[in-house]
């Protein structure tokens, strides 16, 4: 997430087939991080991605539908 020429923040993983694993998420600017995993949750549904693997569900991936599946 670019503010003007600055980078405010984003998110990296790694997307293999039909599965993709957000490994980590930074910000310079208050919410930038957010800004960068809806922008890549809107991509991914529009290339029919249904989810997003996240390593720990924290309070910001709860906020934008985020859950625990178990294992099993």
């Amino acid at each position: 997430v670019w503010n003007g020429d600055a980078l405010a923040g984003g998110l990296y993983g790694v997307t293999m087939g039909e599965f993709c694993s957000g490994e980590s998420m930074f910000m310079k600017e208050d919410n930038a991080s957010k800004v960068a995993l809806w922008t890549l949750l809107q991509h991914l549904k529009s290339q029919g991605l249904k989810f997003l693997d996240t390593q720990m569900v924290t309070p910001v991936v709860e906020q934008f539908g985020g859950k625990y599946i178990d294992r099993d």
